[in-house]
């Protein structure tokens, strides 16, 4: 059908669901991405589905230019996402000054929510810059409006501290999720098992007193 009628919309989007989930193969799906794109040009899934192919097939700056074109005239929290996508494709291509210089920018502007600042800690995290990447979710922690949303940023604050072996402030950090959202069973839960593999790694499952 697509020999016969490149433009048959329908034709496209059935190998596309082939050759994406079906029998994947990347190259091909991106093919018949970028040849449905031609057709619905600001299709912001479509949009998507293609930079995200793109990473797949290390062609990472179709990536990068598709990223930015979707946060033109995208909502706050959708840029937020793609300007993450870009941090993390320009830190994976070794470009890791440029890469912090854009999510500094894009991630932590006046005004930031607990979820812009949580993705640059994120972001932080996989630089390996676990100092910034604690501080960050800590201060992402300070904004969040939900309980479980806080605590969250805290565990993950937490275990910044603990990747670089600071254990004493990534237990301070977990007691106070503890401390103040303990009747909160889930995050009880969570921030028990935290605790715990806090101690293992440093050996000390002994020591440990669960609600102390």
């Amino acid at each position: 059908a697509v020999l016969k009628n490149p433009k048959d919309e329908g034709a496209l989007e059935r190998l596309a669901e082939i050759y994406t989930n079906v029998k994947p193969d990347p190259a091909k799906a991106a093919d018949i991405h970028e040849k449905l794109l031609a057709l619905k040009p600001n299709d912001a899934e479509l949009l998507h589905r293609l930079a995200s192919l793109y990473r797949q097939n290390a062609q990472y700056e179709k990536a990068i230019a598709l990223y930015r074109q979707m946060m033109r005239g995208a909502t706050q929290e959708q840029a937020t996402t793609y300007a993450f996508h870009i941090a993390e494709i320009l830190l994976q291509t070794n470009r890791k000054e440029e890469a912090v210089a854009w999510a500094k920018q894009h991630l932590a502007r006046d005004g930031a929510s607990s979820r812009e600042l949580s993705m640059l800690a994120m972001f932080y995290e996989q630089a390996a810059m676990f100092i910034d990447a604690e501080a960050t979710m800590t201060k992402a922690a300070e904004l969040a409006k939900q309980p479980e949303e806080k605590a969250s940023y805290l565990l993950r604050a937490a275990e910044s501290a603990s990747r670089r072996k600071d254990y004493a402030r990534a237990e301070n950090l977990i007691r106070e999720v503890l401390k103040a959202f303990g009747d909160n069973q889930q995050v009880r839960g969570r921030a028990n098992s935290e605790l715990f593999r806090l101690y293992e790694l440093q050996g000390r499952t002994g020591d440990l007193k669960i609600g102390e």
